[in-house]
């Protein structure tokens, strides 16, 4: 390889004088975002988000259960995948982004961790006295159920539900994310 003068090399940066860089108007950045906001506030619905919520948490429910009955195990970290599940079908039902739509997701991702351990312990008692599933929902019903399950209940149980909670709140909430933002600091461009 050979060596460059430095003197051989000439650098030379190019701006037209009437050109000056891009700036970002602050006013109209701040009326962007407030504009897109007041928009996503008017698109919020709480009964949809009651209705993808309280489905998610029965599909995560069932999931659950059977991920328990074939592995024989209650993985806790089903808990947190149906926190994730359970929140961001209530962000996308709802479009919420106040705090009411995120206590929404962390109730019913509390509520299919429950569902989901009586589903199991149905879904065992089936596999254990050979009867179909729908047969020993009949031998036991909810208020035998729910015994049992605090019976075998652990304190690593409240963590993972505490971790599915968080996750459902935390995932229910819609707020804007960095690509609507650049769009908005695009568009207040100088």
């Amino acid at each position: 390889m050979s060596k460059i003068d430095e003197n051989q090399v000439e650098t030379k940066s190019v701006i037209a004088e009437d050109q000056q860089p891009l700036q970002v108007d602050e006013q109209k950045f701040v009326d962007g975002v407030e504009q897109k906001l007041k928009s996503m506030a008017e698109e919020q619905n709480l009964t949809k988000a009651i209705i993808f919520g309280a489905v998610a948490a029965i599909v995560g429910a069932g999931l659950w259960a059977l991920l328990t009955v074939l592995s024989g195990y209650q993985i806790g970290y089903a808990a947190i995948a149906l926190g994730f599940l359970v929140g961001y079908a209530v962000r996308i039902g709802g479009k919420g982004m106040t705090v009411q739509y995120g206590i929404i997701g962390g109730l019913f991702a509390l509520l299919g961790c429950v569902v989901g351990n009586y589903l199991s312990v149905i879904g065992s008692l089936s596999h254990e006295l050979g009867l179909s599933y729908m047969e020993a929902l009949e031998v036991l019903p909810v208020s035998e159920g729910i015994p049992m399950i605090l019976e075998s209940f652990e304190m690593m149980d409240i963590v993972f539900y505490g971790f599915a909670a968080y996750f459902g709140f935390k995932t229910a909430i819609y707020s804007l994310d960095e690509n609507e933002l650049t769009k908005i600091q695009q568009d207040s461009m100088k």
